[in-house]
């Protein structure tokens, strides 16, 4: 008889196991006895032998039991060396990231927004769950004119911490500038949900609102935003923006001034008091409020446009034209200088050429309604006058803002007069004359027309 512990012989008559201890009764009913044959093919696998799984077992009892125990120990203290090495680095990277960030936030207040970019990309190599980190690398890409990267940052951001406020900001000023107004207002909108004491959430909506041309609405709520953070230089400015939709220069005039003394760094503000002024006809003022609102920030865009502006209307053709193309050099895929270059080349009588750029605009996503009416008069100078009308078709069935709809209704009726189709003519001019009743152009077609009464 052999014992099914450890396979060694048992002398008849034991009751137990000489080398292990087991008692024999243990292995009575089991009939023990030595193996002679292997077991049967493919059983190995799944059922070790019994004598087998006694050898092992009897190995195992060699090691002694304090080996076992210091063994486990030593593997348990890897372990947690290994984790606390991985949190002590997570912790350490963390600590470098929000360093960098508190740096790219300091450089854009300065508005060195490639600067900033460096420390956010930066920060998010080092610690790629950090959400400050993309909510700042977003808002470096906007200072940069690079939308559709700050959408990317912002939705990733969204997507790491989708309770912060801030996220939802800033992906409203990316859709912003994709003239995308309607996602933009309701990021902005859920900004304001999720934290309504925060008088950024408002100030962004109006911004939202003001694209929509929503004037009285981005006028409520930048007094929300002014009643949260009465020195919000930025929230006067917004308003400014909606006085001036509205028309009311004078309570523009006032929120722009008001705005700059509350910071004097402000861009922007000073933009927006230049544009009234051009809308004035005050070139001088105009000028030196761009000039200085580029002093402050160099790669202003909207700041080399606006001054382009203003040496048209000084008759200053080439420097107008320098100004564009350093806008369309700081960032080639932003459609506003494609569309300001185009203007300044039909101005020129390069018909063609202005066009093409038109084109370009369109392409690279502009969405003015207003592009449409100067690509159609530029078709209109062309004699294409096919192309032309699908354009202020086009432009009207949009909606054109700033008071140009009384321009897409006249070239729509001199086109319809070009092509022959006078009762299509005579209701334009008249809705022309309805919409701006001096519009002494079209007073003189319908003359020309011998509609009765002018």
């Amino acid at each position: 008889m052999y014992c099914m512990r450890c396979g060694e012989a048992i002398k008849p008559g034991k009751k137990f196991c000489a080398h292990c201890g087991r008692p024999v009764s243990a292995a009575k009913s089991e009939g023990a006895k030595a193996p002679t044959e292997a077991p049967p093919s493919g059983a190995g696998e799944e059922s070790p032998h019994p004598v087998q799984q006694s050898r092992a077992r009897r190995l195992f009892n060699l090691i002694p039991r304090w080996a076992a125990y210091v063994a486990i120990s030593l593997f348990v203290v890897l372990i947690i060396a290994i984790v606390l090495v991985v949190t002590l680095t997570t912790n350490e990277n963390r600590t470098r990231a929000e360093k960098l960030i508190s740096e790219a936030k300091a450089l854009m207040e300065r508005y060195e927004f490639d600067k900033a970019e460096d420390r956010c990309n930066q920060a998010v190599g080092l610690d790629p769950n950090y959400a400050d980190a993309y909510i700042n690398l977003s808002k470096s890409h906007i200072g940069l004119y690079q939308y559709p990267e700050a959408l990317e940052d912002a939705n990733r951001a969204v997507k790491l911490e989708p309770g912060n406020a801030e996220c939802y900001i800033r992906r409203a000023e990316a859709y912003n500038g994709l003239f995308e107004p309607e996602k933009a207002e309701a990021d902005a909108s859920k900004a304001v949900k999720l934290q309504p004491g925060n008088a950024d959430t408002y100030r962004v909506r109006a911004g939202s609102r003001v694209d929509l041309f929503n004037a009285k609405e981005a006028i409520a709520d930048c007094d929300k935003a002014l009643k949260l953070d009465p020195k919000s230089s930025m929230a006067y400015t917004l308003r400014a923006n909606a006085y001036h939709l509205l028309g009311d220069t004078e309570k523009g005039l006032a929120d722009a001034q008001k705005a700059i003394e509350l910071d004097p760094k402000n861009p922007f503000a000073y933009d927006q008091r230049s544009e009234m002024y051009q809308e004035l006809e005050e070139a001088d003022k105009a000028l030196a409020d761009v000039n200085k609102s580029l002093e402050l920030y160099p790669g202003n865009i909207w700041g080399l446009l606006g001054r382009a502006d203003c040496y048209e209307m000084m008759n200053q053709a080439d420097k107008a034209y320098s100004d564009i193309t350093k806008a369309i050099e700081i960032n080639n895929m932003y459609p506003p200088p494609r569309y300001w270059l185009a203007s300044w080349l039909k101005g020129q009588e390069r018909y063609q050429e202005a066009i093409d750029n038109y084109n370009k605009s369109i392409e690279l996503g502009e969405k003015d309604s207003n592009v449409y009416v100067s690509r159609g008069g530029a078709y209109y100078k062309t004699g294409d006058y096919t192309r032309a009308l699908d354009d202020f078709n086009k432009a009207l069935e949009m909606g054109i803002p700033w008071g140009g709809e009384s321009d897409g209704y006249f070239w729509r009726g001199a086109t319809y007069y070009k092509l022959g189709r006078s009762d299509e003519a005579i209701a334009d001019f008249k809705k022309t004359l309805e919409l701006d009743p001096g519009d002494e152009d079209a007073r003189e077609y319908l003359k020309a027309l011998s509609v009765p009464g002018y």
